[in-house]
């Protein structure tokens, strides 16, 4: 992850960790980030290019991906 990580923040890419993400949204093109809000709602992030979920086997954005796994 570390290599990864160098990486991307040599090439520009704006890196955000210590936020906790409760959903995503697949769209063409673009990955919208959502938060939990303490009174259940919820504030988007913004749109990204990509989302590497790095978190483990049972993180519940991994539930959410439209690929096989």
């Amino acid at each position: 992850m570390t290599a990864l990580l160098n990486a991307a923040q040599r090439a520009g890419v704006q890196v955000e960790t210590g936020v906790a993400v409760s959903r995503f949204e697949q769209a063409s093109g673009h990955v919208r980030l959502l938060q939990e809000q303490a009174d259940g709602s919820e504030q988007p992030l913004g749109d990204f290019a990509a989302l590497i979920l790095a978190g483990s086997t049972r993180s519940i954005l991994r539930g959410q991906m439209q690929v096989r796994q």
